[in-house]
């Protein structure tokens, strides 16, 4: 057969994108996911929002319409980077699935077709 050269290719394939998969986090860089300026405006955020809180607790009184939209703006920025966090945090984790079922598959189509050829041929 023309191609009995690719099965074994495929399930080699395969068993590189496993490996890589596992060894992932330990190549990639943090820093490509999360930069020391996201960290520190991240950082800033959290202090914003906790000051506008421990504000907003001690002039209870104060409800003006200032005060609920500085509030406002604090809790958006705080969503807004809490999401760029999540996304940072699952990003090599999309990562590693997208290689490891990659690999499974490619290990599974060379495997089965490496099966067949031998059954056939035996």
């Amino acid at each position: 057969m023309k191609y009995s050269a690719v099965l074994p290719v495929l399930v080699v394939c395969g068993l590189v994108l496993l490996i890589l998969a596992f060894l992932w986090p330990f190549l990639s860089e943090p820093e490509s996911n999360w930069s020391m300026e996201e960290y520190q405006e991240y950082q800033d955020a959290v202090a914003e929002g906790h000051e506008v809180l421990h504000e907003s607790e001690h002039a209870r009184s104060d409800s003006s319409a200032e005060a609920n939209q500085r509030d406002e703006k604090a809790r958006s920025r705080l969503e807004r980077i809490n999401k760029k966090l999540k996304e940072a945090r699952e990003g090599p984790q999309n990562v590693i699935q997208a290689l490891k079922w990659s690999g499974i598959a490619l290990v599974l189509v060379g495997g089965i077709g490496m099966l067949m050829r031998q059954s056939s041929d035996g």
